[in-house]
């Protein structure tokens, strides 16, 4: 089972790997020329990631990805954490002081990464933590830290906050403004919205999703379609296509 796609700069297709029993709780890269697929990383210090979540990629081309339980009864083995790999397959983990994370994507001049939480108690709990969120975020929100040279984090802070929506995919447009889907996790009364915010954490926009639907990925196409939004939502499963006045930002 997948769950975050990203295209590096090499154009290879980088897929996270929920667990659930049906996922292999890794970070995959797949050559769309030779449909050849490998494993990036499956594990840090020897023991094995809970469910990659989502993940972005910088100029240099190293990886970001979020590692949280949404799903499954495979054993814990480390905590919800947001992790980085070198391009020499080197796994760093970079933070675990959000509750559950999620979307993660890194800013077009490469000085800041913004990580998404989705922090609903009724999802599974990871009994090796967080036990609490460090910014007191109880359903969705997003986290800025700024980003040395090195892919090294500092200065964590909360930017936005919704005591009501979970904060789940993102994106982001060449002025770095993101573009976060958002979603009540409530199969009998679906509610999901496409909030946009800019770098500060400003709501700019709010693009309303399809009555009745979960909103649960987006992102920008590319070439000819760099204005387009894609949108992914569950309940029921759909695919969307939306045409902006933005150009999309990749490395």
């Amino acid at each position: 089972m997948a769950l975050g796609l990203h295209f590096d700069k090499n154009g290879d297709l980088l897929i996270s790997q929920d667990a659930d029993n049906i996922g292999g709780r890794a970070v995959l890269r797949r050559n769309i020329t030779t449909d050849v697929t490998i494993v990036v990383a499956d594990r840090y210090q020897g023991k094995r990631f809970n469910g990659a979540n989502d993940l972005t990629t910088d100029a240099k081309g190293r990886i970001y990805f979020s590692d949280a339980r949404y799903a499954g009864e495979e054993p814990f083995e480390l905590p919800n954490a947001v992790y980085r790999i070198d391009t020499d397959g080197k796994v760093t983990q970079l933070a675990t002081d959000l509750f559950r994370p999620n979307g993660i994507e890194v800013s077009p001049d490469g000085k800041r990464l913004y990580v998404a939480a989705a922090n609903f108690r009724r999802l599974p709990i990871n009994p090796l933590g967080p036990h609490e969120d460090r910014f007191g975020i109880t359903a969705g929100g997003v986290a800025a830290y700024d980003l040395d040279d090195n892919g090294n984090i500092s200065n964590g802070r909360l930017i936005f906050r919704n005591d009501e929506l979970a904060c789940d995919g993102m994106t982001m447009d060449r002025d770095g403004n993101l573009y976060i889907t958002q979603h009540n996790g409530n199969p009998k009364e679906p509610k999901g919205v496409i909030t946009v915010l800019d770098p500060s954490g400003k709501t700019i926009e709010q693009i309303a999703a399809p009555e009745g639907v979960l909103t649960t990925n987006v992102g920008f196409g590319r070439g000819k379609e760099v204005d387009v939004l894609y949108l992914s939502a569950a309940l029921p499963w759909r695919l969307y296509r939306i045409k902006t006045v933005r150009r999309g930002h990749y490395f």
